[in-house]
């Protein structure tokens, strides 16, 4: 579960049951990624015509 707070936190809860410690390092590791290239525009696009 992701949780975001103004203005540039987030936080994440995890169910440690079925998440390893291996499973956080990459999911973190996939965020910086996508963060630091780009990929994620925080900035919603305009919603489009409804038909």
């Amino acid at each position: 579960m992701a949780d975001t707070r103004a203005p540039d936190l987030l936080r994440f809860g995890v169910d440690t049951l079925h998440t390893s410690h291996q499973d956080a390092l990459m999911a973190m590791g996939l965020l910086h990624d996508m963060v630091s290239t780009g990929a994620y525009d925080p900035i919603p696009q305009k919603p489009g015509r409804v038909a």
